[in-house]
Parts: structure tokens; C-alpha cells; sequence
């Protein structure tokens, strides 16, 4: 209780700042296009992914921590991109901790795009406010998502060569929290609806593009095919934390040329494999003092975009 009282004392302290807090306001924001990056003179670009960071505070231990090993990791691999695959914060002061990830970024000049997991807003702000305050972070490129019906990050990146030329694209959807399954009152984890796969198909016909890749919070039932179990490479070290309201988004996809899917959620597994030709990979743990995650090294995972999207490479890094 003490240090809720603390920790609410810290936010009103604060207010003062957010009153004051700037960042340059994107224009991408307000007039509705979809963002973009280039692929290098040789067609590739190198993503980053973030996953579970799950900071309490905007400062502390942990958060500086893991503030350090992002800045190792940038100064190691030199990614165009950070993407945060969910649980970025779990905080009752999550805005805080958003705005210090946004100024950390700012600090290493680094491009960078988050999907919601299902403990970003499980307290503090709701996905609505933290989906606006995203708007106001300069290097951030999720715009006001372009479908409506609970999917706070849904939106994409395009991915351009050095003409201007679009040729990939980078899907960021928000799988959800938890939702109820159909005729019981039986919690699940959340999933990418229906109506999310069919607003990902016809954005990707609108934009031209097929080749692309996806990031969500929660793995889909698909990382249990036996064939990808039987040459996977990483960690697997619980069982797949998926939705068993299967939405059929995997085939979806498939008919979309998506690449690759890439998750987070289970904090001890890292592994990857294919299903179809679609790499499926989990994200590795990247947050210090995060439940179910003894002796785990936190670290990120390498996504090489090549030749112009026409191959991913992955590995994880530490």
C-alpha cells in the first residue's frame, strides 16, 4: 500500500511535465497517411524486436537496466527500426513509462513502432489514451489506426526502396487482452478477430503490396504445427500461450505473401520456425524483473529484411 502511495504521489508531482511534454508533432498523425521507412542501396533493413519489457517505472533498477541493454543492442546490431511486440509497460503509471521509452528513443535516434499486449494498459491508462499519447512522440511511427473496432495499434509500415517505390510492409495489430469464449463465461487470451484479418487483407491489396510482415502480442496455434516443432531453433521452455479461438488469421496471411509473424507474451521461449514458408518466431524476453523469467538473459531479436523483402533472416541477440 505504501508504495502505491508513492507511486501516486510520483504522478501528481508530474503533472507539471506532462503539461509541458513535447515532442514534434507528426504530421503523418494528422493527415492520415501511412508512415514509411527505405530499404538500404542494397535492399535490405535490419528490425529490432522488443518484447515483454514490462516496466513498472518510468526510472529505477530495472528500467535503467533495460534501458542499457537497448542502447547495447542498437550500438551492437545498428537496426533501422525498433518494434515492440507487447508489454512494453505494466504500470499503473504506463504513460510515464511510454513517454521515458519515447525519450530513450529520441536519445538514440531510433525510428520505432509498438503493438499492445495484454498488460500495457491492464492498469494505469486505458489503450485509447496511450494509442493518442503516441501521437505526440516524433520517432514513433504508429499513426491513428486505420481499423476501428478495438484494434488500437492496427496500422502498417511501409517499407520503400530509395525511388520511392513500394515493395514491403510492416503490419502491427493489436491481438488483444483476454475475451470470453463463445456460450461460456471462460476467460481466454486474447486473438486477431476476424474482422482484423479482413481489414489486414484489404489493406494490403489497397497499398499494392504482398510481400510483408506482421507483428502481435500473442503467438498464434500454428507455432504448434508438428512440422515446425520438429526443426525449430531457440528456447521453448512453456507451452504456447494462444487463444483457442482460432480465427484462421495464419491463412489469412499465407494468402497475403506475409514473410514471417513474429510475437511475444511467453516470457521463456524464444524459438522459430516455419509453417507453410512463413517464419513464425517468438521475440526474445526483454525486460529485467519479469515474472516466470529466472535465469533468462534479456535480449532482442534480429529481423533481416533482404532483397527488397523478398527473404527474412532472424536470430535473437543478448
Amino acid at each position: 500500500m505504501f508504495i502505491l502511495y508513492i507511486l501516486a504521489a510520483l504522478a501528481i508531482l508530474y503533472l507539471i511535465y506532462l503539461l509541458t511534454f513535447r515532442t514534434g508533432k507528426k504530421q503523418i498523425a494528422e493527415n492520415g497517411e501511412i508512415p514509411s521507412v527505405r530499404f538500404n542501396k542494397r535492399g535490405n533493413l535490419r528490425i529490432l524486436q522488443l518484447t515483454d519489457l514490462h516496466l513498472l517505472l518510468p526510472f529505477g533498477k530495472n528500467t535503467k537496466k533495460c534501458f542499457d541493454l537497448i542502447e547495447k543492442l542498437v550500438s551492437e546490431q545498428k537496426p533501422n527500426l525498433i518494434v515492440v511486440s507487447g508489454d512494453l509497460a505494466l504500470s499503473p503509471v504506463n504513460f510515464l513509462v511510454y513517454d521515458a521509452f519515447a525519450r530513450k528513443m529520441d536519445k538514440l535516434n531510433m525510428r520505432w513502432a509498438v503493438t499492445f499486449g495484454n498488460h500495457d494498459c491492464h492498469i494505469g491508462f486505458s489503450k485509447a489514451k496511450i494509442q493518442k499519447r503516441l501521437l505526440r512522440y516524433e520517432r514513433c511511427l504508429n499513426t491513428l489506426p486505420t481499423y476501428a473496432e478495438g484494434g488500437y495499434t492496427d496500422s502498417f509500415i511501409r517499407v520503400s526502396d530509395r525511388e520511392g517505390n513500394d515493395l514491403f510492409a510492416i503490419a502491427l495489430i493489436d491481438s488483444g487482452s483476454y475475451t470470453y469464449s463463445e456460450g461460456s463465461k471462460k476467460l481466454e487470451y486474447g486473438r486477431i478477430t476476424k474482422q482484423q484479418s479482413l481489414w489486414y487483407e484489404e489493406s494490403l491489396g489497397k497499398m499494392g503490396i504482398e510481400n510483408n510482415i506482421v507483428f502481435c502480442h500473442f503467438p498464434l496455434p500454428e507455432i504448434m504445427q508438428p512440422a515446425l516443432l520438429h526443426e525449430y531453433t531457440g528456447e521453448m521452455h512453456e507451452h504456447p500461450s494462444f487463444s483457442r479461438l482460432d480465427t484462421a488469421f495464419f491463412d489469412v496471411a499465407c494468402r497475403c505473401g506475409a514473410k514471417g509473424i513474429f510475437f511475444g507474451h511467453d516470457h521463456r521461449n524464444d524459438f522459430c520456425g516455419s509453417v507453410a514458408g512463413v517464419v513464425l518466431a517468438y521475440g526474445h524476453l526483454s525486460g529485467y524483473g519479469v515474472y516466470k523469467a529466472e535465469n533468462i538473459e534479456p535480449g532482442g531479436r534480429i529481423i533481416d529484411i533482404t532483397n527488397f523483402g523478398a527473404r527474412i533472416v532472424t536470430n535473437t541477440c543478448r
